[in-house]
């Protein structure tokens, strides 16, 4: 497994024996298949901060997203998803960069 991005609170690495994703977050590991991970990354995107931070309604400042095939929730505060945030696009990016790395050294080698 390879750290693939971090921020400070939350670390996103891949396996690639089990051709997946491993999040750690608040002291938990969550394994993210490929889907999983854009599915994540998806949900983060499309929760609206703004309202979350104008609303007056109790318990308007958390957010409660279910993982793909999984039991488990994320129950996040507004810094929490802006930092999830960071982390995912990040990491996408790093993995694009990964796959460019690789194609230039492999090409290259031939």
């Amino acid at each position: 497994m390879h750290l693939v991005h971090n921020t400070n609170n939350a670390k996103i690495w891949q396996s690639d024996i089990e051709n997946c994703f491993y999040f750690d977050f608040k002291g938990q590991q969550y394994k993210l298949n490929v889907c999983g991970f854009i599915a994540l990354k998806t949900k983060l995107i499309n929760i609206d901060i703004e309202e979350m931070i104008i609303s007056d309604e109790l318990g308007a400042d958390i957010a409660i997203v279910p993982l793909c095939n999984d039991e488990r929730l994320l129950v996040l505060t507004i810094d929490e998803i802006l930092e999830l945030r960071e982390l995912f696009p990040g990491a996408m990016v790093m993995l694009e960069l990964n796959s460019i790395l690789h194609s230039r050294v492999y090409s290259s080698t031939l």
